[in-house]
């Protein structure tokens, strides 16, 4: 959040100001950064009332830019403590700005301050709960399903601008995957930034093209389906249903953020994370695996492996030989986690395993 006005001698109407300029970020907050918690007295320094009122506001300002930029770190992990702890901290925010409305600076700072070191908190439990290596192999996944959608959208608007910045996306992906495979975590980490940049733009020229009002329609069904769904529940649901639709609905006021800010891909994202949550609430599963949908998966990488595995040992390829190996190494780990029940993990590892056999049976022909 920028400070959009000058200074005031009234509190109450500087406040206002920004609440209505954040308020679809900050409503439930389930938003946090890297934050840093400042020690010490917040206020003491100051000797007038307006000064401490202005040096409070750029406090609480600066909690509510922090609290802007931290959904990537923690929706990544799926850790569900992190998650809750960031709920507090967004919680605590929102009381910051409620006391600083009624004009109790002292108390408006500390709770703010509070409101930062649980968010420092919730980012710390998302980072030990998710290393570079799951961080890589998650956004890589999360490239292909953004890659598929706009592809889609691509082809149905038979836009050669956007196919042009989509195969170039694959490339950087493509070349991801292989830092990947050689434990190069970071640098496919930066090599997937790269490919979803190249994603953004691709989405952008779509939606220029008449992609943003489709996306636009998404969105408003997808609002109209958490109604639905909180309906349909009705006073009695149980928590985890209702911390479903709350999320569902913040993922809605991101995706309007990220499309006005041109991120065409988060999006996207965003609008079909909220249709997935929105059908977890009411127990209609969605994109949830089942056992016969990661079933389903495994035999298809097994009707495919024979073939794959003759082409590899015939083009005697190191690159397609280590690839297809990493691919049996994922299938064999896809078939532990599904007999354990973990069949998320199981879903992302065989999907991993099929990527992979596709790739190394690519680079065999």
């Amino acid at each position: 959040m920028r400070r959009a006005m000058a200074p005031t001698n009234d509190p109450r109407a500087a406040n206002l100001a920004r609440r209505v300029a954040t308020v679809v970020l900050i409503s439930a907050a389930l938003v946090v950064a890297t934050l840093t918690v400042v020690t010490g007295p917040l206020i003491s320094s100051a000797n007038a009332q307006g000064d401490q009122s202005d040096l409070v506001a750029t406090y609480i300002e600066r909690t509510a830019e922090l609290l802007q930029q931290a959904w990537g770190i923690v929706s990544e992990s799926d850790s569900q403590r992190a998650r809750r702890v960031l709920r507090e901290a967004g919680l605590l925010h929102e009381r910051s700005l409620r006391q600083f409305d009624e004009g109790h600076l002292r108390l408006a700072g500390a709770l703010s301050r509070r409101a930062r070191a649980a968010g420092g908190h919730a980012v710390r439990l998302a980072r030990e709960s998710l290393g570079y290596e799951d961080r890589a192999r998650m956004r890589l996944h999360r490239f292909r399903d953004a890659y598929d959608q706009i592809r889609v959208r691509a082809v149905d608007q038979n836009s050669d601008r956007a196919l042009r910045f989509l195969n170039e996306a694959e490339k950087q992906a493509l070349r991801a995957r292989e830092q990947y495979i050689q434990n190069n975590f970071d640098m496919a980490l930066g090599l997937i930034d790269s490919a979803d940049a190249l994603l953004n733009r691709a989405a952008r020229i779509l939606f220029q093209q008449g992609g943003r009002e489709r996306l636009l329609r998404d969105l408003e069904r997808t609002a109209e389906l958490i109604d639905r769904a909180e309906q349909r529940l009705g006073p009695n649901a149980d928590s985890a249903a209702r911390e479903h639709l709350e999320t569902a609905r913040i993922a809605v006021a991101r995706a309007y953020r990220h499309l006005d800010e041109g991120q065409a891909v988060q999006a996207l994202q965003q609008a079909r994370l909220a249709r997935r949550l929105a059908r977890q609430a009411t127990g209609d599963g969605g994109d949830a695996p089942t056992r016969e949908s990661v079933q389903a998966q495994i035999e298809r990488w097994d009707q495919r492996q024979s073939d794959i595995a003759e082409a590899v040992h015939a083009s005697r390829s190191p690159q397609a030989s280590r690839i297809y190996e990493q691919s049996v190494q994922h299938r064999a780990r896809a078939g532990e986690l599904l007999a354990a029940d973990d069949l998320e993990l199981a879903l992302r590892q065989i999907k991993v395993a099929l990527d992979m056999l596709h790739e190394a049976g690519e680079l065999a022909r």
